[in-house]
């Protein structure tokens, strides 16, 4: 049905956002405007209202006419006629979330008077404007509100009308009517397995009832057909890489089954194993080898598969890698796809720092398991130890003296595109620095090799070290030898033991990963109190190497075990470290910070439980104002803190006089 204007003036919202069609412009030319928008502001309230148009509500976001996705933000505008559908996000009712279209009816428990009617693409809620009796007008002064209704048409949501795009967020409100016997409103859910969560159900129970995280905190009109059809298409991609992730198309392949062999991933729940004295401490490998032949040959290859493996997992927290490797393949030959035990090599391989096996060990875990505890969490940590890994490798910009090798001194820069130009000795870099390709000069190199690598201004980057070695290999046998015998540069004193330049292997407390620094377990264990034996222990040992009165040892290197140390002993500093709290965020497009390193990870791997975003974070304005308010209340307390201390002071001086 068309919309409905009133007659009487719309309830303004007071104001609190940039308009829509001011929010584009650069920040200069929207101070320079601000006295005009305030002005227009102004009249705007004051005038008549237009036919035609209506005002857009609080928090919400114009009709969408195209543009780039990212962050929008709302604001007061006018526009002319219905959108064609909406968008709505950000409420933890995940099924109320998406896509929502115009329809001519809806499903309601009660009758309507619906103006505009909207339904979801895929959950079967309702958004509606609908109007108000005349005993509504009389108690409300409106004549029209939006209401949001769930798959069994109760309204569950309300927001006031008189215009033709509602606000977000708490503009909104729950909706407290009595609730019939044998409604149907609870558990409903999408085809790609969103349930409304928890607190979706309606009931008569108003503190439980009045979750401001179940509101709508983004709304979106969409202005036309063909946008409408592109957000589908966005959406149904969302969709198309959720079934990809529950299927596993993306993940490694799990291992090859031999002909004859079990597909088996877990041993059966009444599986018993013999009494050996199976514990890390006193367990004796021949009689656990022993007792497994014996399981072999009694037909029971589980009790052998778990034998293997608990006897693996000693080895390995007590760092003896290989038989740990040795035991784990006893395992997997029986069992190729025993899940714990391809858990338990994806641990391995976090110990020994080899972060892309890890990273690949630990999705073939959750190929085979998508529910693995915490398998989520330690594809976290694998991600961020490789990050941490990739930027220990970057190298560190040093003087070029510290990046000379025993063949090559530096990279020697002229001027005018040619080779044996003028030189520019303050654009020379280092052996291991990249030479742009857009620069002249040459490589210098030790003894015979001389120079090589004269190269112009056009030119494919290249390292200096790389050209030495190039040139030595096109010298004869004789001087290779020669070149080859005279000493390596001697490393300046002050040298940093961390830097790769000289391509040497650093030492392992140079690690930014604070298990490799202090050498103990990925999962050591923990006591009741927080407290952790093998954490003492191997602390204990490793700052007593690196003890600056050991041979080897520094300063620097006991600090930086200390440092690591510090981090593990804390529980809530442990989590922000293996969640990757520390690696920094990437910027979005709109200037915006991006989500953080776990929820990237997530995001990658479970997409399922992501909402379909396509306008950004849906709580991005509200955790600013948040922030902001949680500002003014500290320098508010400050401020009172400080004048209390003042009056104090007062006080105590004329307690003296």
């Amino acid at each position: 049905k068309p919309f409905d204007r009133p007659a009487s003036q719309p309830s303004f919202p007071p104001f609190g956002r940039t308009s829509v069609f001011l929010y584009l412009m650069p920040t200069m030319a929207y101070l320079a405007l601000l006295p005009a928008a305030l002005l227009s502001l102004l009249v705007l309230l004051h005038a008549p209202v237009l036919e035609g148009s209506s005002l857009v509500g609080p928090g919400a976001v114009g009709s969408y006419q195209g543009g780039g996705g990212g962050r929008r933000h709302g604001g007061f505008v006018r526009v002319n006629d219905p959108p064609v559908g909406f968008f709505i996000g950000g409420s933890s009712i995940r099924a109320m979330n998406g896509i929502f279209a115009g329809v001519k009816e809806i499903v309601s428990q009660a009758e309507l008077d619906v103006k505009l009617a909207y339904r979801h693409d895929q959950t079967g809620w309702h958004m509606a404007l609908v109007g108000h009796s005349e005993e509504q007008r009389a108690r409300t002064g409106l004549t029209t509100e939006w209401q949001l209704l769930d798959p069994s048409g109760e309204a569950r949501f309300r927001h006031d009308g008189e215009q033709l795009i509602p606000g977000a967020g708490t503009s909104w409100s729950h909706v407290h009517r009595p609730k019939e016997q044998g409604s149907q409103s609870e558990g409903v859910q999408s085809e790609v397995g969103q349930s409304e969560g928890k607190g979706s159900a309606v009931s008569t129970g108003i503190e439980n009832e009045d979750d401001v995280e179940e509101l709508p905190w983004q709304v979106v009109g969409i202005g036309s057909p063909d946008l409408l059809a592109k957000m589908r298409r966005y959406g149904e991609y969302h969709n198309h890489a959720v079934r990809q992730a529950l299927g596993g198309s993306d993940l490694p392949q799990l291992p090859g089954v031999p002909p004859g062999g079990s597909f088996s991933l877990r041993p059966p729940a009444d599986l018993v194993l013999p009494d050996i004295g199976r514990t890390c401490g006193g367990e004796d490998p021949k009689l656990v080898r022993e007792a497994a032949i014996a399981a072999v040959r009694a037909g029971n290859q589980w009790t052998a598969a778990v034998l293997y493996l608990e006897v693996a997992i000693c080895y390995r927290r007590a760092r003896s890698f290989r038989e740990a490797e040795e035991w784990r393949a006893l395992a997997l030959k029986l069992f190729p796809r025993y899940v714990a035990a391809l858990f338990e090599q994806g641990l391995a391989l976090v110990d020994e720092n080899r972060c892309d096996d890890a990273i690949r060990a630990f999705e073939a875990v959750l190929h085979a398991d998508r529910d693995w505890p915490s398998i989520d969490l330690w594809l976290v940590r694998a991600h961020a130890d490789r990050h941490r890994e990739e930027v220990a490798k970057t190298p560190r910009e040093g003087s070029i003296e510290a990046e000379a090798t025993q063949l090559c001194v530096a990279w020697r820069q002229t001027g005018g595109c040619d080779p044996d130009g003028p030189r520019e000795p303050n654009a020379d870099v280092g052996c291991h620095t990249n030479v742009p390709g857009d620069v002249s000069g040459y490589c210098e190199c030790k003894g015979k090799i001389g120079h090589t690598a004269m190269s112009g201004c056009r030119h494919e980057p290249f390292r200096c070290v790389q050209q030495c070695t190039v040139k030595l290999a096109t010298l004869d046998t004789e001087t290779q030898t020669e070149v080859l015998s005279e000493p390596p540069p001697a490393a300046p004193p002050d040298q940093d033991p961390c830097s790769t330049a000289t391509g040497a292997v650093p030492p392992s407390w140079c690690s930014l990963n604070h298990y490799v620094v202090i050498n103990v377990p990925c999962d050591f264990a923990m006591d009741e109190q927080g407290e952790s034996e093998d954490l003492k222990r191997a602390y204990k040992k490793r700052s007593l190497q690196v003890h600056p009165d050991k041979r080897g040892g520094s300063v620097r290197a006991f600090q930086r075990v200390a440092a690591a140390n510090e981090v593990l002993v804390d529980v809530e500093k442990r989590r922000a470290y293996d969640e990757g709290e520390d690696i920094e965020r990437e910027a979005q497009q709109d200037g915006s910070e991006g989500p953080c390193h776990r929820k990237k990870i997530e995001h990658k791997y479970f997409p399922e439980r992501f909402d379909f975003e396509p306008f950004g974070d849906p709580h991005s304005d509200r955790r600013e104002r948040e922030t902001r308010e949680h500002r003014q209340l500290e320098r508010r307390r400050q401020e009172a803190f400080a004048r209390g201390e003042h009056q104090q002071n007062q006080d105590q001086r004329r307690t003296e006089l």
